[in-house]
């Protein structure tokens, strides 16, 4: 914890040599800069303090009408700023800003735990009915964790309406409109195509 809070305040030149020794060596000469690696995690932490707050709050309201909590815990991390630098080395992504938007879709989690496998879609549902986030592809994780493999199957794919059924591909002309990054949308599978 205490490396997360140094850089914060921290100069330009001063914040690099930290994510160096950080990275044990591995940043080199690489143009990443400072202070907006520090705004990007900055961002990323806001962001799971906001979902967990809707997590929360969801909680509260089900356990009124219900007498009981959907959630049994809620754990939440940011990837540390070495462990980014070497995964993004390792796969051969550029260390930029860009390039850690783009290639990391685990830079930042939330996880939650239910008692019940019903509570977690209805979580999921009241989180997709908010006006401010979008869930998307819910089981898609459970495949994820079962075999390793981060793919969606067409019929969940269409359902999205940001998947071109004919051309069995993503529309990325309408998921860039939509204001969404390409990255976050995983390989197609038939149905009937067995994985992992």
């Amino acid at each position: 914890m205490k490396e997360k809070n140094e850089l914060v305040g921290m100069g330009e030149l001063e914040g690099i040599e930290l994510l160096r020794h950080l990275a044990g060596g591995q940043l080199a000469d690489t143009p990443i800069r400072i202070r907006p690696f520090m705004t990007l995690l900055m961002q990323y932490r806001c962001a799971i303090r906001e979902i967990e707050t809707k997590l929360n709050v969801l909680n509260e309201e089900f356990s009124l009408e219900h007498e009981r909590n959907p959630i049994e815990m809620i754990e939440s991390r940011v990837k540390e700023p070495a462990s980014i630098i070497e995964k993004m080395n390792r796969k051969g992504y550029e260390l930029s800003i860009e390039g850690i938007e783009t290639n990391l879709n685990d830079v930042a989690g939330v996880r939650v735990i239910c008692s019940f496998v019903e509570d977690i879609y209805y979580l999921a549902s009241m989180l997709s009915a908010q006006d401010d986030l979008e869930v998307l592809m819910v089981k898609d994780y459970i495949r994820y964790r079962l075999t390793g493999q981060l793919v969606t199957e067409v019929s969940d794919a269409s359902g999205t309406g940001l998947y071109d059924v004919k051309n069995r591909c993503w529309a990325n002309s309408l998921i860039k409109k939509a204001g969404l990054r390409e990255s976050l949308f995983p390989p197609c599978v038939e149905s009937t195509e067995q994985t992992g």
